[in-house]
């Protein structure tokens, strides 16, 4: 995950959609820092608690996340905003959570508060799944011609 932020922000890059590089970035480090106990979410609501049980369940940390789907407001006022900044500052954000959540003691070990408790392999995965679904709209700017990343 890291490697893959590093080499996309490495040279002059775009995004697809309606995110910069930075707010890309920024959210993906988000997600690893609720799982490092870095950043507490409010409570989510029981009807939520109770779907990401049934998702768990179904083993939603293997396969791909489902592109589209938006987040509900009070979600995504809980997360950081990474509209300030630098495309570095989120860079160093990630590498940080990623640091820690590489070190067993450390890292992965606090509940989802969408899914509950995770083992540190459904963590890596849901992570893994996450930063795959979000990458995908960070592309170096040679691979074609799109809105190049300049805010």
């Amino acid at each position: 995950m890291l490697a893959d932020a590093e080499a996309q922000l490495a040279g002059p890059h775009r995004t697809t959609g309606q995110w910069s590089a930075r707010e890309i970035v920024g959210h993906v480090a988000d997600f690893l820092a609720l799982a490092n106990g870095n950043l507490v979410p409010d409570r989510l609501p029981l009807p939520l608690r109770l779907m990401g049980g049934v998702l768990r369940s179904t083993g939603v940390h293997r396969r791909a996340l489902p592109r589209g789907i938006k987040a509900p407001a009070f979600v995504d006022a809980q997360l950081k905003v990474h509209r300030d900044g630098t495309d570095a500052d989120a860079l160093a954000y990630l590498r940080r959570e990623t640091l820690q959540a590489a070190d067993p003691a450390r890292g992965l070990r606090h509940p989802s508060p969408l899914f509950g408790r995770l083992t540190r392999e459904q963590w890596v995965a849901l992570h893994c799944r996450h930063a795959e679904l979000h990458f995908a709209h960070l592309h170096a700017a040679e691979d074609r011609p799109g809105r190049l990343d300049g805010r």
